[in-house]
């Protein structure tokens, strides 16, 4: 059974609780990292400056502790394997619909794929 490194569980305990839960239910059935929780408000400014992410500091729900969105993959990780993503993505999801949190995935967005990207729907509210 997969089981969370000791980097990707740092990375777990900065998260909103909700997205402990649904990420703690999801490493129990498919192997995957946690790249990234909370992002500090400089690393936004270089993300964005080198189009990483489209968000400028405090626009994205990774500039919030706990962190409101978490970046993740499959491992071991493959970028150029996007059906493991997919693989990914629908194990969140039911894991998600299970826990009862109400979940995005960057995979789906039309204006710009963030295949690792998951975060709460309603972020915005909490932030």
């Amino acid at each position: 059974m997969p089981k969370f490194s000791a980097k990707s569980f740092g990375k777990l305990r900065e998260c909103h609780p909700d997205l402990q839960k649904v990420l703690s239910a999801a490493i129990e059935v498919y192997d995957f990292t946690i790249l990234e929780g909370y992002r500090s408000p400089e690393k936004q400014l270089i993300m964005h400056s080198q189009g990483v992410s489209k968000a400028l500091p405090g626009q994205s729900p990774h500039n919030y502790q706990p962190a409101l969105a978490v970046d993740i993959a499959p491992w071991p990780i493959d970028w150029e394997d996007k059906g493991r993503f997919y693989e990914l993505a629908g194990v969140i999801k039911a894991c998600a619909a299970y826990e009862g949190v109400d979940i995005e995935w960057g995979g789906n967005w039309k204006s710009f794929l963030d295949m690792p990207h998951f975060q709460l729907k309603n972020w915005k509210e909490m932030k």
